[in-house]
């Protein structure tokens, strides 16, 4: 008994004198290093209070490129083609790699990783978040819908005074008020055009919709990516597609309605368009009927 108090008495002494030695911080060192990193925020204002949650936004390969010339380096989540699914921070592309660095992601593996660009399907930046922050994105991005509405309705107005205009100035002129009225009807032929063939320019079967819609502002709002090209004019035609979507769902299911109150058997391969989702929320975008009317 007593041989093995001495034991416990000389581990002990070993141990403080082991523990006193050590250089200094390396307590703390080796402590830092056996928790998981802390979570990241976006800057002051997210180092004031506790993350909530990180914001997904789902970016092309050059859209992610155009933030690394900015000189971010945002977190990502990478989905592959072989279904594998890597989580870092995008330090840059060299040649047909993607180079995420995963040393803080608690996975135990540290360094960086290369994907290669041709089997990556998607890219999500993964932006943490105060609640603050939250509520503050979702109103920047209604008044970003708001100002899209505000513009639109600003140019249909102009367009209506220098019409108005127009038709007083010609009236001295039979002729060319006729060629005027004709002009008109041409157009408004290819505005109602236009407007129905909203549904081939945005194909919902190609993603375009209240996701899209959500996800091009929050693009804008929280990444600083300006949406371009058909995003960019999806934003101001989102109400008239709405209406169009809408339109032909009603008319599908009429027709089905009809089919059963023939008796006759509805086609499996007859096309009924899903109920329209609201626009999500978060700091996307409020759940809206559309830009126009947050």
């Amino acid at each position: 008994m007593r041989f093995r108090t001495l034991t416990a008495l000389v581990l002990v002494t070993i141990a403080v004198f082991v523990y006193v030695s050590l250089p200094e911080g390396f307590g703390a060192q080796a402590g830092a290093a056996a928790k998981p990193a802390p979570a990241r925020t976006p800057g002051a204002a997210g180092a004031a209070g506790a993350v909530a949650a990180d914001t997904e936004t789902k970016v092309t390969i050059d859209e992610l490129k155009q933030l690394l010339q900015q000189r971010q380096a945002p977190r990502v989540r990478v989905k592959t083609g072989f279904g594998g699914t890597a989580t870092g921070k995008a330090v840059g592309i060299t040649g047909d790699k993607l180079e995420l660095d995963v040393s803080a992601e608690s996975t135990g593996v540290s360094g960086v990783l290369g994907v290669a660009l041709s089997n990556i399907t998607s890219i999500t930046v993964l932006v943490p978040m105060t609640q603050e922050e939250i509520q503050a994105a979702k109103k920047a991005s209604e008044d970003y819908l708001g100002a899209i509405g505000a513009q639109e309705a600003r140019a249909e107005e102009l367009a209506s005074t220098g019409s108005e205009m127009g038709a007083g100035a010609l009236a001295s002129s039979e002729s060319l008020v006729e060629a005027a009225a004709s002009a008109e009807s041409n157009l408004a032929e290819e505005g109602q055009e236009e407007k129905v063939d909203l549904l081939a320019k945005y194909p919902p079967s190609e993603g375009w919709g209240p996701k899209k819609l959500a996800e091009t502002v929050r693009k804008a709002v929280v990444l600083h990516l300006q949406p371009f090209g058909k995003e960019q004019t999806f934003l101001k035609d989102y109400d008239a597609w709405k209406l169009a979507y809408e339109n032909k769902r009603s008319a599908q299911l009429e027709a089905v309605e009809a089919l059963k109150g023939m008796n006759k058997p509805v086609p499996a391969d007859m096309e009924v368009l899903p109920e329209l989702e609201p626009v999500p929320s978060l700091e996307g975008a409020a759940p809206t009927g559309g830009p126009s009317a947050p």
